[in-house]
């Protein structure tokens, strides 16, 4: 329950300074379940990133749908491969996976 409440922000304001490999991570173990289900491998390379002000929630959902189309691009040993950085101002973010594509 912990991780779905820290998922959603439930009880926190709606914009705040956050932190991107932070709230991916919060996506990850909201999605544990998923990943073992489907014997999915994450592999997380994470850089330094900036905080920024935004809203956590909106951004954890992105994450959300975008993991999840991910890990149902192939039935078993999925390879999910995240990868965060920073480009001077600007946080970069690269979802990968070893499924077919559409």
């Amino acid at each position: 329950m912990a991780n779905l409440k820290g998922f959603s922000h439930i009880d926190e304001a709606a914009d705040r300074e956050i932190s991107i490999n932070t709230e991916m991570d919060n996506t990850i173990s909201v999605l544990s379940h998923e990943i073992k289900a489907r014997s999915a491998e994450i592999v997380k390379h994470y850089g330094k990133i900036a905080g920024f002000f935004g809203n956590p929630g909106l951004i954890c959902q992105a994450f959300l749908n975008i993991l999840l189309n991910a890990l149902h691009s192939k039935d078993d040993n999925i390879i999910v491969t995240i990868k965060t950085e920073q480009h001077g101002n600007n946080a970069v973010i690269s979802i990968a996976d070893n499924g077919k594509g559409i």
